[in-house]
């Protein structure tokens, strides 16, 4: 009987302990595998181009390569302060090492906004980008957000 009772917590034991190892959660990288259907495929490689980017410490490549095309373009003092911003996110935060797909909103045909989740090794930051489907230059970046309100994603932002 005291044989039975301890195979049987030990059992119980296993059980629990490989029940607790959750397996469902996907790892982290820097390649985005992860497409939401109404998004075109073009606008998830333009965004992991930029993460890529990123995650090398080349900010201004980044946000060049993003934004051609874009009116933002046009906007010098903009562009130079979200890549000064973006230099003291991480100096905040830590490098970037990785990034996922987190949603997306497709307002119409020609509008989406995309949100990512920015894996950093302090801590996550949300980035949101909305692209316009200009009938001259295709998709185009019309604004970028980023902060440190990652929780929001459990939430409408």
């Amino acid at each position: 009987m005291k044989y039975m009772i301890y195979t049987i917590l030990l059992f119980l034991f296993l059980g629990v302990q490989a029940y607790s190892q959750d397996e469902s959660l996907p790892k982290s990288s820097t390649t985005v595998k992860y497409y939401e259907p109404n998004v075109p495929k073009e606008l998830h490689t333009k965004i992991s181009d930029f993460f890529k980017l990123i995650i090398q410490a080349r900010y201004e490549d980044a946000y060049r390569q993003l934004l051609q095309g874009s009116p933002l373009m046009r906007k010098e003092k903009e562009i130079n302060r979200l890549i000064e911003q973006t230099e003291k996110a991480t100096q905040i935060y830590g490098a970037m090492r990785g990034f996922e797909a987190v949603d997306s909103e497709v307002a119409s045909n020609s509008m989406i906004k995309c949100r990512y989740l920015g894996l950093h090794t302090l801590y996550p930051m949300r980035w949101i980008f909305s692209f316009y489907n200009s009938p001259e230059n295709g998709w185009v970046v019309i604004n970028i957000k980023f902060d440190d309100q990652s929780d929001f994603y459990f939430r409408k932002d």
